[in-house]
């Protein structure tokens, strides 16, 4: 694919030579560029390591996300009548898709100027590197754009021949243009009122809320939209939904391909052709130069970034952190491993990337086993309320805690963790449950706290019992997990590339069947009554048993990457 796109633009060596560039130069650098885009990892890949040596096809991974999402998008010009309410929704899936993916996947090379300090001691000309970079945007976009549109691209052409694949090609393009913009625009906000170190920061949440959509839309999507219930709906009679671009490119079908020249339709393509060609002006003259700027100065500004981090982190540590660390822990060596914990985890990008997306997992999970059977969405929820779903809620929260458990483990500079053998510690258990108590405080009791309160209004306050009897529950299973593993890390002392590796499989088995087995138990129990609440004592007195158990973990039993 590469190859083939590396070929068109040679074709056009004598444009790019008018153009000030040097096309030899300007195909070597896009060669290198595409390679390393193969090799890099992006939010498609959450599941891998980042410094794993083997990573590649990363582009076709993404094109082939982009395909089977393109392909279940298919399913609307099969549930609407009418075409221009069929085009208007895909191209407001496809819009907010395409400015999600360069905002949360893209946004590490568009931001990445190491590439300035090999290219600018070189005689490469300026026109040569601007020209590179928007031929690597256009190369990544086209490849996004023919893995998803392809499938819409034959039906519309096959369907509405002759002229359905030319205007559909020609809306694809508009809404291209307008998404490029949209992004342009939330960057240089962005970067106006926030620092290098926020910028990217932010731009991990995109990725995050960006894994999580991909998820939820292919489980929810399909048990919370009848769309046979909206098969006969029109665009035009729902008012909000004509201020969006979507609907102005949609109007373009109905004036070029039905002759639909109501007023309305002709002032919403008009739109769709205007909107754009603003766009196109603004982007080039406005908008790119101002871009550019921010990104020199944010590069140049990093280390006075850098610096004004240092000078907070050396601040000294007030708030709920300190507070909790000195209430939960019970020596300086677990206080230091909560601490340590607590800090690394706010400040890991990798550690975010990796594990928040759990507890969004476990939610929409939660709904996927939720909302199957039939009839209608609002009989569902309502023979929903009447069982004990809550209590599958409570289990599959042990799989967020173990996510978190897990990722604490690995970081990028994990050679730093020679420091643990500098301290004067007899033994690195402390350590483990400081890090143990500062997931469960930072992470996993909050979120429990969110889903009971969400839960409440459902089933009412006698579920209380039941949540604290299988919190308690998911706690000492984690511990026993990590006492049978044998072998145990410190925190952040491993690599990413490990992550997969040396897992314990056994165990898990042996987890999964036993969290299963208690969480049908406990079904059974809230049938007793008071029972599941008077059981909740022996089980904190185990708890405190297995958290002494875990601080008596030797130094023999630590597992070390090496260094």
């Amino acid at each position: 694919m590469n190859k083939l796109l590396l070929n068109i633009i040679r074709w056009f060596s004598p444009l790019w030579r008018t153009l000030g560039a040097e096309p030899i130069q300007l195909l070597a650098i896009l060669q290198t560029r595409l390679v390393m885009d193969s090799r890099r990892a992006t939010v498609f890949s959450q599941g891998r390591s980042t410094q794993n040596a083997e990573l590649k096809n990363q582009d076709w991974l993404a094109m082939g996300v982009f395909f089977m999402m393109g392909l279940f998008m298919m399913a609307l010009f099969f549930a609407f009548e009418q075409t221009t309410t069929t085009l208007a929704i895909y191209f407001m899936v496809w819009m907010f898709m395409l400015a999600m993916t360069l905002i949360s996947d893209f946004t590490d090379v568009l931001i990445d100027v190491r590439d300035n300090y090999i290219l600018f001691p070189r005689p490469v000309s300026d026109r040569t590197i601007t020209l590179s970079r928007i031929l690597h945007i256009g190369i990544y976009l086209s490849k996004l754009t023919l893995a998803f549109a392809l499938p819409a691209f034959i039906f519309m052409l096959i369907a509405k021949f002759p002229w359905g694949g030319p205007i559909f090609l020609f809306q694809l393009f508009l809404s291209l243009v307008i998404s490029i913009f949209a992004v342009n625009l939330i960057y240089l906000f962005l970067l106006r009122f926030t620092t290098a170190r926020k910028f990217k920061e932010i731009i991990s949440y995109f990725q995050i809320a960006f894994s999580i959509l991909i998820l939820g839309s292919y489980y929810l999507l399909p048990r919370l939209v009848d769309l046979s219930v909206l098969k006969d709906v029109e665009v035009y009679e729902v008012p909000i939904l004509q201020f969006l671009p979507s609907t102005w490119i949609a109007a373009l079908w109905g004036i070029l391909g039905e002759g639909d020249y109501r007023a309305l339709s002709l002032v919403l393509g008009t739109l769709a052709i205007v909107m754009p060609l603003v766009a196109l002006f603004l982007i080039t003259e406005v908008l790119a130069k101002h871009f550019n700027r921010k990104m020199m100065a944010m590069a140049e500004g990093s280390s006075t970034n850098d610096a004004k981090f240092q000078e907070k982190a050396e601040k000294p540590r007030t708030g709920i952190m300190p507070w909790l660390a000195q209430k939960a822990c019970i020596s300086s060596a677990e206080r230091a491993g909560f601490e340590l914990t607590w800090l690394l985890s706010k400040r890991s990008r990798d550690f975010k990337l990796k594990s928040y997306p759990s507890m969004a997992f476990v939610i929409v999970f939660f709904f996927y086993y939720l909302l199957q059977g039939d009839g209608s969405l609002a009989e569902r929820l309502s023979a929903a309320s009447g069982g004990k779903w809550y209590i599958l809620l409570v289990y599959l929260a042990w799989i967020s805690f173990s996510t978190f458990l897990h990722n604490s483990r690995f970081a990028n500079k994990f050679k730093s963790s020679w420091i643990y053998l500098s301290v004067p510690v007899k033994k690195p258990g402390p350590i483990l449950t400081g890090a143990f108590k500062a997931i469960f405080f930072r992470f996993y009791l909050p979120f429990f706290v969110f889903i009971l309160v969400a839960s409440l209004p459902v089933w009412g306050w006698g579920i209380i019992d039941d949540f604290l009897f299988g919190m308690l529950n998911t706690l000492c299973l984690s511990l026993i997990s990590h006492l049978l593993a044998g072998q145990h890390r410190l925190p952040f002392s491993d690599s990413w590339a490990n992550q997969s590796k040396g897992g314990n499989l056994a165990v898990n088995i042996l987890m999964l069947f036993l969290i299963g087995l208690i969480g049908g138990a406990h079904y059974f129990l809230t049938n007793l009554g008071w029972v599941v609440g008077a059981l909740c004592v022996p089980m904190v007195i185990i708890l405190a048993l297995l958290l002494r158990s875990y601080q008596r973990v030797p130094w023999s039993k630590i597992r070390w990457a090496g260094f």
